[in-house]
């Protein structure tokens, strides 16, 4: 961000905060203000994202793209229902191994 394109800008904020704040700014050879930008910058690219993710997830939803929640249920109570089969870390030839011993 351009310098001459910045605003001032006030708020309130706790003691622990500030403390916080100051000390990162500190480890970061960095200002209170550049530290204070960059975590603005991201909580907005954060929150504009999650908004379009919820709308493309209504509009899904709205076009038939989506399941109930009793074909959600039915498909995890399968998942469970499955023989677990080999999931040993090292397959079923170290199991057969340990056995022998």
């Amino acid at each position: 961000m351009a310098a001459d394109n910045q605003q001032p800008v006030s708020f309130r904020t706790d003691e622990q905060t500030l403390r916080q704040l100051d000390a990162l700014a500190e480890k970061m050879d960095r200002s209170r203000g550049w530290v204070i930008n960059e975590a603005l910058e991201y909580y907005l690219d954060l929150r504009r994202w999650q908004i379009e993710e919820i709308k493309k997830g209504i509009a899904d939803s709205e076009a038939g793209r989506s399941f109930s929640e009793e074909q959600v249920r039915e498909h995890f109570a399968k998942k469970r229902l499955e023989p677990p089969g080999d999931r040993s870390l090292f397959g079923s030839r170290f199991a057969a191994s340990r056995t022998d011993s």
